[in-house]
Protein backbone atom coordinates (compact mmCIF):
# COMPACT_ATOMS: atom_id res chain seq x y z
CA UNK A 1 0.00 0.00 0.00
CA UNK A 2 0.71 3.70 -0.40
CA UNK A 3 -0.09 6.46 1.18
CA UNK A 4 0.78 10.39 0.03
CA UNK A 5 2.78 8.32 -3.05
CA UNK A 6 5.33 6.52 0.05
CA UNK A 7 5.30 2.82 0.66
CA UNK A 8 3.02 2.69 3.92
CA UNK A 9 4.86 1.27 7.09
CA UNK A 10 3.59 -1.86 8.67
CA UNK A 11 0.67 -1.29 10.80
CA UNK A 12 1.72 -2.84 13.77
CA UNK A 13 5.22 -2.19 14.96
CA UNK A 14 6.54 -5.77 15.19
CA UNK A 15 10.59 -6.65 17.13
CA UNK A 16 13.52 -6.27 16.04
CA UNK A 17 13.98 -9.77 15.29
CA UNK A 18 11.85 -9.86 12.62
CA UNK A 19 13.64 -7.51 10.14
CA UNK A 20 16.82 -10.23 10.98
CA UNK A 21 14.37 -12.81 10.18
CA UNK A 22 13.54 -10.74 6.49
CA UNK A 23 17.39 -10.72 6.48
CA UNK A 24 17.58 -14.69 6.84
CA UNK A 25 14.52 -15.27 4.28
CA UNK A 26 16.36 -12.70 1.57
CA UNK A 27 19.18 -15.15 1.01
CA UNK A 28 17.12 -17.57 -0.68
CA UNK A 29 14.10 -15.89 -1.84
CA UNK A 30 14.16 -14.31 -5.16
CA UNK A 31 14.99 -10.62 -5.01
CA UNK A 32 12.74 -7.71 -6.41
CA UNK A 33 15.50 -5.72 -7.57
CA UNK A 34 18.57 -7.34 -9.40
CA UNK A 35 19.17 -10.73 -9.78
CA UNK A 36 20.42 -13.39 -7.03
CA UNK A 37 24.35 -13.40 -8.80
CA UNK A 38 24.36 -9.67 -7.98
CA UNK A 39 26.27 -7.71 -5.35
CA UNK A 40 23.96 -5.18 -4.73
CA UNK A 41 19.84 -6.52 -5.04
CA UNK A 42 16.82 -5.63 -2.68
CA UNK A 43 13.70 -7.98 -1.84
CA UNK A 44 10.36 -5.89 -0.27
CA UNK A 45 8.49 -8.06 1.84
CA UNK A 46 5.37 -6.06 3.60
CA UNK A 47 6.46 -2.74 2.24
CA UNK A 48 9.82 -3.52 4.53
CA UNK A 49 13.21 -3.27 1.87
CA UNK A 50 15.79 -5.60 2.80
CA UNK A 51 19.15 -6.18 1.30
CA UNK A 52 20.87 -9.44 1.54
CA UNK A 53 24.67 -9.91 2.41
CA UNK A 54 27.67 -11.68 0.55
CA UNK A 55 26.87 -14.75 -0.71
CA UNK A 56 28.32 -14.86 -4.30
CA UNK A 57 31.34 -13.61 -6.41
CA UNK A 58 29.73 -10.55 -7.19
CA UNK A 59 29.03 -9.52 -3.70
CA UNK A 60 32.73 -10.86 -2.61
CA UNK A 61 34.12 -8.50 -4.64
CA UNK A 62 32.31 -5.69 -3.53
CA UNK A 63 33.88 -6.29 -0.51
CA UNK A 64 37.08 -6.56 -1.02
CA UNK A 65 36.77 -2.99 -3.04
CA UNK A 66 37.85 -0.62 -0.12
CA UNK A 67 38.83 2.30 -2.44
CA UNK A 68 36.59 5.33 -1.10
CA UNK A 69 34.43 7.47 -3.22
CA UNK A 70 33.22 10.94 -2.00
CA UNK A 71 29.23 11.67 -2.29
CA UNK A 72 28.03 15.14 -2.20
CA UNK A 73 25.70 15.35 1.21
CA UNK A 74 26.76 11.54 2.22
CA UNK A 75 30.38 12.13 2.58
CA UNK A 76 33.30 9.42 1.84
CA UNK A 77 32.14 5.77 1.67
CA UNK A 78 33.01 1.89 0.97
CA UNK A 79 33.63 2.61 -2.93
CA UNK A 80 32.68 -1.48 -3.12
CA UNK A 81 29.13 -1.34 -1.69
CA UNK A 82 28.48 2.32 -3.20
CA UNK A 83 28.82 0.55 -6.24
CA UNK A 84 27.14 -2.43 -5.93
CA UNK A 85 24.01 -0.51 -4.53
CA UNK A 86 24.33 1.61 -7.94
CA UNK A 87 22.27 -0.45 -10.47
CA UNK A 88 19.20 -0.49 -8.06
CA UNK A 89 19.61 2.55 -6.25
CA UNK A 90 17.44 4.54 -8.37
CA UNK A 91 14.54 2.69 -8.09
CA UNK A 92 14.59 2.17 -4.69
CA UNK A 93 14.77 5.99 -4.32
CA UNK A 94 11.81 5.69 -6.59
CA UNK A 95 9.76 3.51 -3.93
CA UNK A 96 10.62 5.79 -1.57
CA UNK A 97 10.49 2.85 1.42
CA UNK A 98 9.74 3.79 5.15
CA UNK A 99 11.81 0.84 7.05
CA UNK A 100 14.93 -0.92 5.14
CA UNK A 101 16.81 -3.66 6.57
CA UNK A 102 19.96 -6.10 5.74
CA UNK A 103 22.40 -8.38 6.77
CA UNK A 104 26.37 -7.98 6.41
CA UNK A 105 27.44 -6.03 3.06
CA UNK A 106 23.79 -5.78 2.95
CA UNK A 107 23.78 -3.94 6.11
CA UNK A 108 25.84 -1.45 4.36
CA UNK A 109 24.04 -1.20 1.03
CA UNK A 110 20.83 -0.45 3.47
CA UNK A 111 22.29 2.12 5.37
CA UNK A 112 23.75 3.79 1.95
CA UNK A 113 20.28 3.48 0.41
CA UNK A 114 18.94 5.45 3.30
CA UNK A 115 21.32 8.11 3.24
CA UNK A 116 20.41 8.49 -0.61
CA UNK A 117 17.03 9.14 0.26
CA UNK A 118 17.40 11.53 2.99
CA UNK A 119 19.65 13.50 0.14
CA UNK A 120 16.03 12.89 -1.96
CA UNK A 121 13.77 14.32 0.75
CA UNK A 122 12.27 11.24 1.46
CA UNK A 123 13.88 10.05 4.40
CA UNK A 124 13.00 6.59 5.59
CA UNK A 125 11.30 6.44 9.06
CA UNK A 126 14.11 3.25 10.16
CA UNK A 127 17.02 1.37 9.12
CA UNK A 128 18.13 -1.90 11.02
CA UNK A 129 21.67 -2.84 9.66
CA UNK A 130 22.35 -6.29 10.86
CA UNK A 131 26.27 -6.85 11.47
CA UNK A 132 27.63 -4.01 8.65
CA UNK A 133 30.73 -3.27 7.88
CA UNK A 134 32.64 -0.23 8.83
CA UNK A 135 31.18 2.39 5.90
CA UNK A 136 32.40 5.81 6.29
CA UNK A 137 35.61 8.34 6.31
CA UNK A 138 33.84 11.10 8.06
CA UNK A 139 30.77 11.85 9.90
CA UNK A 140 28.52 13.05 7.09
CA UNK A 141 26.15 10.21 6.67
CA UNK A 142 25.73 10.39 10.33
CA UNK A 143 24.90 13.86 10.80
CA UNK A 144 22.51 13.54 7.83
CA UNK A 145 20.78 10.64 9.61
CA UNK A 146 20.41 12.80 12.92
CA UNK A 147 19.20 16.02 10.87
CA UNK A 148 16.17 13.52 9.30
CA UNK A 149 14.77 11.56 12.32
CA UNK A 150 16.16 8.38 11.18
CA UNK A 151 15.72 5.43 13.69
CA UNK A 152 19.12 3.59 13.08
CA UNK A 153 19.58 0.20 14.76
CA UNK A 154 23.06 -1.60 14.12
CA UNK A 155 24.24 -4.69 15.90
CA UNK A 156 27.38 -6.17 16.56
CA UNK A 157 27.01 -9.88 17.72
CA UNK A 158 29.27 -11.37 19.97
CA UNK A 159 32.84 -11.41 18.81
CA UNK A 160 31.87 -10.58 15.37
CA UNK A 161 34.71 -9.38 13.04
CA UNK A 162 32.88 -7.77 10.17
CA UNK A 163 31.95 -4.60 12.19
CA UNK A 164 35.10 -3.91 13.25
CA UNK A 165 36.59 -3.94 9.32
CA UNK A 166 37.79 -2.17 7.66
CA UNK A 167 40.34 -0.48 10.64
CA UNK A 168 40.25 3.21 9.39
CA UNK A 169 36.74 3.53 8.64
CA UNK A 170 33.99 4.14 10.97
CA UNK A 171 29.97 3.69 11.17
CA UNK A 172 27.43 6.14 10.52
CA UNK A 173 25.73 5.16 13.89
CA UNK A 174 26.51 3.63 17.11
CA UNK A 175 26.26 0.00 17.01
CA UNK A 176 23.98 -2.43 19.87
CA UNK A 177 26.01 -5.24 21.20
CA UNK A 178 24.28 -7.97 21.34
CA UNK A 179 24.92 -11.53 21.99
CA UNK A 180 27.44 -14.08 24.40
CA UNK A 181 30.17 -14.51 21.44
CA UNK A 182 30.46 -18.24 20.39
CA UNK A 183 34.24 -18.12 20.67
CA UNK A 184 36.42 -15.97 22.44
CA UNK A 185 38.04 -14.40 19.78
CA UNK A 186 37.07 -12.06 16.70
CA UNK A 187 35.17 -14.65 14.33
CA UNK A 188 32.54 -15.23 11.73
CA UNK A 189 30.45 -17.69 13.09
CA UNK A 190 28.86 -14.80 15.62
CA UNK A 191 28.35 -13.15 11.70
CA UNK A 192 25.74 -15.89 10.62
CA UNK A 193 22.37 -14.32 10.35
CA UNK A 194 21.19 -17.24 11.98
CA UNK A 195 22.83 -16.67 14.93
CA UNK A 196 22.03 -12.81 15.37
CA UNK A 197 18.43 -14.12 15.25
CA UNK A 198 19.11 -16.52 18.42
CA UNK A 199 21.17 -13.45 20.08
CA UNK A 200 18.34 -11.30 19.87
CA UNK A 201 15.40 -14.03 20.91
CA UNK A 202 17.81 -14.20 24.21
CA UNK A 203 18.33 -17.93 23.03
Amino acid sequence: ARAGGRVSALPVDPPVVYYAQLCARSYSDTPTYGKASDAGRALVYNSVVTLPGTDNKESVLADGDIETVTIEHIGTVHAGFWRALAPIRQPLVDLSPLIITGHSEGADEALLLGATLCVAGKPPTAIYAFEPARLCMDATMRGLFEAHGVMVYATKNGNDLVPDVPPWMQHPCDLALIGKPLLPIPNVEDHLIENVIKSLQGV
